[in-house]
Order: C-alpha cells, then structure tokens, then sequence
C-alpha cells in the first residue's frame, strides 16, 4: 500500500503561485523520476516533454522498466 504522501510534492509544486511556469517544468520531472525510481522494476525514467495549456501541464515521459519501455502522457 502507498503512503498518502505519495504525489503530494508534485500537487504542492503545481498549486505554488509564487513559483514560475520554468521552475515548474524543471522540478515535475524530478518529482515523476522520485516518485517512480524506488519500485525496482523501473530502471529509468526519461524523455520527458512537458507543454504548459492554460492551467495545466500535459507532461509526456518513458518509463524504462525489466518488462521494456512504457509510454505515459499525463495531463496536471
């Protein structure tokens, strides 16, 4: 079972109206990679493409894992 802290950084992050558009889509990649690195299947994650629409972020990345490469889009 996940702690319910789990994304709470990346919620955080994105509610921040102190911190800038760059700022924000220099840390969702490092949130993602934190949140996913730890479960041991997953070896990398990487190609990261983040487009800021209105008040969201459409953020595509791949996730390199023992069972290959999985493609994600996900819209925050």
């Amino acid at each position: 079972m996940f702690s319910a802290n789990i994304g709470s950084e990346l919620e955080e992050l994105i509610k921040d109206e102190e911190a800038t558009i760059a700022l924000k889509k220099t840390e969702i990649p490092r949130l993602i990679e934190e949140a996913l690195i730890y479960d041991e299947r997953i070896d990398a994650v990487t190609n990261f493409t983040i487009e800021h629409v209105d008040d969201a972020f459409h953020v595509n990345f791949t996730v390199e894992s023992n069972e290959g490469a999985l493609e994600f889009e996900e819209v925050i």
